[in-house]
């Protein structure tokens, strides 16, 4: 999840990182499903 911290780091918004997860699922499918929640749930802890 370091990529995660990064981005809070870096000021991305969860409105952008909801986008890019967005991409990820319908790119990669179900194990970026798991993993999108996962950088939210962090997103959200973090900030």
């Amino acid at each position: 999840m370091s990529h995660t911290m990064r981005l809070i780091e870096l000021g991305a918004t969860r409105e952008e990182i909801a986008d890019v997860i967005g991409v990820a699922i319908a790119m990669g499918g179900g194990p970026a499903t798991a993993y999108g929640a996962k950088v939210l749930t962090m997103y959200d802890a973090y900030t």
